[in-house]
């Protein structure tokens, strides 16, 4: 496995793992705006953070092609070392 693969499967899976933390300041909005006694910031704050953190962990998962493109400019030159027969 080339060291590109390896580098966009990094990137793919920390657009998860953002999109995920997105989706639980999605939901600590919903519940902020559901249980007004448990207000500790602002609800709109959850949700700008959360959309942010989504929209970040989407442009991960579907550019990583573009950032391993931009981190290994020349894939040409480095060599597969995986030995499938």
């Amino acid at each position: 496995m080339k060291t590109s693969h390896i580098f966009g499967l990094v990137v793919r899976t920390t657009g998860l793992i953002i999109i995920v933390f997105g989706f639980i300041y999605i939901l600590d909005g919903f519940v902020i705006l559901l249980e007004p006694t448990f207000r500790s910031q602002p609800m709109w704050h959850y949700f700008i953070d959360g959309a942010m953190l989504s929209l970040v962990g989407l442009f991960l998962l579907r550019g990583a092609p573009h950032v391993v493109r931009f981190a290994y400019p020349n894939n040409s030159c480095e060599k597969d070392t995986s030995h499938d027969a």
